[in-house]
């Protein structure tokens, strides 16, 4: 089951208990922290539909009326405790991990280029991509061409590994 599938339409009940758990501004550029539960790594918690649901999360559903479904409701601030929604943005699990590391706040290993045990390029990705697609390159040719195991040839070409080109 999905995170959002029992979702129901907030009231202006739900909205204003909401809101009041969080430090508002009139500044939209300011973060609006969340001022009750939160985990370890400061983010907030909110209970609706009968369970309890990241702050962020809830934030972005209730100001967009858009439900996040299996997306990720990502911080433009890097601020785990804000729920403005101006900062929260939608996006893949890739996205937000990409996000993080061009901001330079990746803790482990990076997706794609930006993992430091990575040996190969976007580009080269991509090229052993279309010469599987055009046939006559078996897995092992091709590592053997790129200098990589065909078992890391296969999980490419299967987009099991490299999913975000």
């Amino acid at each position: 089951m999905k995170v959002f599938d029992l979702f129901k339409v907030p009231t202006d009940k739900d909205k204003k208990r909401f809101w009041t758990k969080a430090n508002l501004t009139a500044n939209i550029k300011l973060c609006w922290n969340w001022t009750r539960s939160k985990s370890r790594t400061g983010y907030g918690f909110f209970s609706f539909c009968d369970r309890m649901i990241v702050a962020h999360r809830i934030s972005y559903y209730f100001y967009y009326g858009v439900d996040p479904k299996e997306l990720k409701v990502c911080h433009s601030c890097d601020n785990p405790s804000c729920v403005n929604p101006n900062h929260l943005f939608l996006g893949t699990q890739a996205d937000n991990v990409l996000d993080c590391a061009k901001k330079g706040r990746i803790v482990g290993p990076g997706i794609g280029e930006l993992n430091r045990e990575s040996k190969l390029k976007e580009q080269e990705v991509l090229e052993i991509r279309n010469l599987y697609s055009k046939g006559g390159e078996s897995h092992r040719t091709l590592g053997r061409k790129f200098n990589v195991s065909r078992g890391l040839i296969r999980s490419i070409v299967k987009r099991w590994t490299w999913k975000h080109i």
